[in-house]
């Protein structure tokens, strides 16, 4: 719905733009040379270039973050294994200690692991696939 007023707003000022500049410029880029092209279409233009520029400027911003989250997550990942395979290992000491020491203690070993649900749209794509 935002995107659908920001769009409506940005066609009023287009507009309005456009109704108030009708002048005819001659445009030079590199060699190439355009003449009477209406003003509006020159902003439009640089308008246009401008928004492209940003969305490529954004897009590698985005890339390098999400490069940068996929590691942290895969070091979180290992971390949690490591982890959890030390309990068991501390559990299993303590029952071989108790067995020792001739203690009967009734240990009952866990080896629950997380789900991890899926968090992205790509995430839970993959994770259809593989099922």
């Amino acid at each position: 719905m935002f995107v659908l007023i920001a769009a409506v707003l940005l066609g009023l000022g287009f507009a309005y733009i456009a109704i108030q500049n009708t002048a005819q410029v001659t445009l030079q880029i590199g060699s190439f040379l355009l003449s009477s092209v209406p003003l509006y279409f020159a902003l439009l233009g640089s308008f246009l270039c401008g928004l492209i520029i940003c969305a490529i400027i954004s897009l590698s911003e985005w890339a390098s973050n999400t490069l940068a989250l996929r590691g942290k997550e895969s070091t979180i990942k290992e971390a949690s294994k490591k982890i959890n395979d030390l309990e068991n290992k501390v559990r299993s000491l303590e029952i071989e200690n108790a067995r020792l020491q001739g203690k009967e203690k009734d240990f009952i070993i866990f080896d629950n692991p997380k789900k991890e649900r899926p968090r992205g749209f790509f995430e839970k794509l993959k994770l259809s696939r593989s099922l």
